[in-house]
């Protein structure tokens, strides 16, 4: 799946490094936030997954400025 395909249809659960295409971080950076539980994410048989909802909502916590 291509960027511009994840950003305009994305799945409703994540892997990493879609997340982090998603988002517009490096893996690294994401892995960083899911270790400090400032990301939620599911662990489903060693896989690490993260929902959609909850992504959005991750990054809606972190909107600055702007008028609403």
């Amino acid at each position: 799946m291509n960027d511009r395909n994840l950003r305009n249809n994305p799945p409703k659960l994540l892997n990493v490094i879609e997340a982090s295409t998603y988002i517009g971080v490096s893996q690294r950076t994401l892995r960083s936030w899911i270790s400090g539980r400032e990301i939620k994410v599911a662990r489903l048989g060693g896989r690490v997954v993260l929902r959609l909802v909850d992504v959005d909502r991750f990054i809606e916590r972190h909107l600055e400025g702007g008028l609403v």
